[in-house]
């Protein structure tokens, strides 16, 4: 990841540090405690080993992850938000929050939704169901027509 040499606003650096499609979805998985490669894995649906990997280490390098490595075997590596990293999860909750209103808004005023599924009550951006889902909106039992749907 390139960070510049010259920042002339503070939200230029904090979104540079998580800008792309996975860092947020990984800060928001372990806004839930520490845990394990495998599980963060398993958990994020569409991403690969490769690509955690590397998003962690950014998210390691700038200070919002920590890593927790055990001796012994097999080996066991933990992950988990640091102070910095925690306050980074606030900030997306409001972000989510904000991203709820707008698919609402575009609901309502019948513009196009993709991957919308009408007869559900809620889109889930988050695959794992035992936990609060990340990015969710709830619907006003709309149909097919009424979502327009792409």
């Amino acid at each position: 990841m390139k960070i510049r040499e010259k920042y002339t606003c503070p939200l230029e650096i904090t979104h540079d540090i998580i800008k792309g499609k996975w860092k947020p979805i990984i800060l928001w998985q372990l806004k839930y405690g520490k845990t394990s490669l495998s599980k963060l894995e398993r958990e994020i649906q569409g991403i690969n080993q490769k690509m955690l990997l590397q998003q962690l280490k950014e998210l390691i390098a700038f200070a919002l992850v920590k890593k927790k490595e055990f001796s012994g075997y097999p080996l066991k590596v933990e992950y988990s938000l640091t102070a910095l990293g925690k306050q980074m999860v606030q900030s997306l909750i409001i972000m989510q929050a904000v991203g709820k209103e707008l698919l609402k808004k575009w609901t309502d005023t019948h513009q196009k939704v993709s991957n919308v599924h009408a007869r559900t009550n809620y889109v889930t951006f988050f695959p794992d169901k035992s936990k609060e889902p990340c990015m969710s909106l709830e619907y006003f039992e709309l149909s097919d027509k009424e979502l327009n749907v792409i």
